[in-house]
């Protein structure tokens, strides 16, 4: 009984997050969040390790072995597919401008398509599958640095360096354009909130000018002036003839004692001149 010895060779790589490094100014002394530095690590992790980048990752592997003239790996095109279907050459070089576009557009495979079933096998063929990969990739953040490392064993050295070296790299680049959606997404809604408010500025304008013709309101800014002056000068006015009216009633009222005291006067003097008949 012979055993056969198959040796492993493992490539590792790292990448720095910036989460624990912080070089902004700040107000106070108040230190980061080690809850929040922890799942943002995992997050990150979680992310590397997800179907949506390590599809990158086996597009990129199967492309090398594809067009490269020393493949880590070779396909058996007598390999009957999973789905019934004989993979030959013809269908490895028409594989090839396919997983370029999905390495290109981001776009992992969709097991309803029957296209992308037969992709799928391709990748499963060389072992470049998600599920394959998963099994000899470790990542995981390294002790409590800033770092998150990525090993991966294989048989082949070139081919584990260059595994890990895509990980860090198409992670790099699915997150870049996962934020540009993000904010593409984000600057469309602000350009629909702001031609909606543009829209209600323009109808309430239209309204106001509506009223203007049919008040014959021709400078709302002017005649607003000229009708608090108006009322400015009304209201003195009032004041000035309540002033006046005030004083007149005073002096009506002086005149009407000294009549009546002038009638008393009157009435003492027939008085005493009766007195001498």
């Amino acid at each position: 009984m012979f055993l056969q010895w198959t040796r492993n060779i493992k490539s590792t790589a790292q990448i720095a997050t910036g989460f624990t490094t912080d070089d902004a100014v700040k107000l106070n002394d108040g230190s980061s969040n080690p809850f929040e530095i922890s799942t943002n690590f995992t997050n990150i992790i979680e992310s590397m390790n997800s179907v949506p980048v390590l599809s990158l990752v086996s597009y990129r592997l199967v492309l090398h072995d594809l067009e490269e003239l020393t493949p880590f790996r070779t396909f058996n095109s007598s390999q009957e597919s999973g789905i019934g279907i004989s993979i030959s050459e013809d269908k490895l070089i028409w594989a090839k401008d396919e997983f370029r576009k999905r390495l290109n557009n981001f776009q992992a495979l969709n097991s309803i398509d029957k296209d992308d079933r037969l992709l799928y096998e391709i990748l499963k063929g060389y072992e470049y599958d998600h599920e394959n990969l998963i099994e000899k990739l470790w990542i995981r953040r390294v002790s409590t640095s800033d770092f998150i490392s990525v090993d991966f064993t294989s048989e082949n050295a070139l081919l584990s360096a260059l595994t890990v070296n895509a990980v860090c790299e198409e992670f790099i680049r699915y997150n870049k354009a996962l934020k540009i959606d993000r904010s593409s997404e984000s600057i469309e809604f602000l350009e629909s909130l702001m031609a909606d408010k543009k829209r209600i500025l323009e109808e309430k304008t239209s309204k106001l000018n509506q009223f203007k013709v049919s008040n014959n309101v021709f400078n709302y800014g002017a005649e607003s002036e000229s009708k608090i002056s108006l009322i400015a000068d009304y209201e003195l006015n009032r004041d000035k003839e309540n002033k006046n009216v005030n004083g007149l009633e005073l002096s009506l009222a002086s005149i009407e004692s000294q009549i009546q005291s002038y009638g008393k006067v009157n009435q003492r003097s027939c008085s005493g001149k009766s007195a001498y008949y």
